[in-house]
């Protein structure tokens, strides 16, 4: 668990990282249709990346592994884009809603759905070491 949360402090870092390039430099070099685009493909290589290396160290157990990265990381994510986004950022809480609008077009339920899923696909993509 302790590195689950390592790992997701690091996605956080990335994130905000990414959010500010994006939010700066995507956006005046290409204009605001790509900003939301670059910032998920960013985030999701980064959350896939995580994943293998949380994996390659619980090889032990790979599905209990697994569950608790996914968990950790989708609660940690909504938790601090919730307390973040309003508390510190100043974001109306109806302005945070807006981003799980897909239907919409927007892109953020990418990010939570690749957290989600991304251990298992890691597990079933790492053949598992025999005994020998």
């Amino acid at each position: 668990m302790r590195l689950a949360f390592l790992l997701w402090c690091a996605l956080a870092v990335l994130a905000v990282t990414n959010g500010y390039i994006g939010s700066t430099w995507v956006l005046s070099q290409f204009g605001e249709a790509w900003v939301e685009p670059y910032k998920v493909v960013v985030i999701v290589t980064g959350i896939f990346a995580m994943a293998w290396i949380y994996m390659r160290q619980n090889r032990d157990r790979p599905r209990k592994a697994a569950v608790i990265a996914a968990t950790t990381w989708v609660g940690l994510t909504i938790l601090f884009e919730f307390v973040f986004g309003h508390y510190i950022a100043g974001d109306s809480w109806a302005t945070l809603l807006e981003n799980y609008r897909f239907w919409e077009g927007h892109l953020w339920i990418l990010v939570l759905l690749s957290e989600a899923i991304s251990p298992f696909i890691v597990v079933l993509l790492t053949p598992s070491e025999s005994p020998t």
